[in-house]
């Protein structure tokens, strides 16, 4: 049993393994898949996540954005946090 895992992402991820088949991404699922694929080591997925958690960032999701970095250490999304932060500032009020 996966304990750290939805079932919501846990199919995602068979889904990619077993048939290339991607369905759609919610930042949740993605933030979600993508630590499973770096503890997986299934870099093609990470990217993808990863370049989806890049593209969707916004003032609601960068902090959650950088612990997800921290915690997976990601320092191509810890930099892009950052960066977004940098560009706006005002999310730290």
């Amino acid at each position: 049993k996966i304990k750290d895992t939805s079932v919501d992402a846990m199919k995602f991820f068979l889904r990619f393994i077993y048939g290339g088949d991607v369905p759609e991404l919610t930042m949740e699922l993605a933030e979600e898949v993508f630590g499973l694929a770096t503890k997986c080591d299934v870099p093609t997925l990470r990217r993808r996540c990863l370049r989806y958690l890049q593209k969707e960032m916004n003032v609601e999701s960068v902090c959650q954005l950088l612990l997800l970095a921290d915690l997976h250490d990601t320092q191509e999304l810890r930099d892009s946090a950052i960066d977004f932060l940098a560009k706006n500032p005002a999310c730290l009020q």
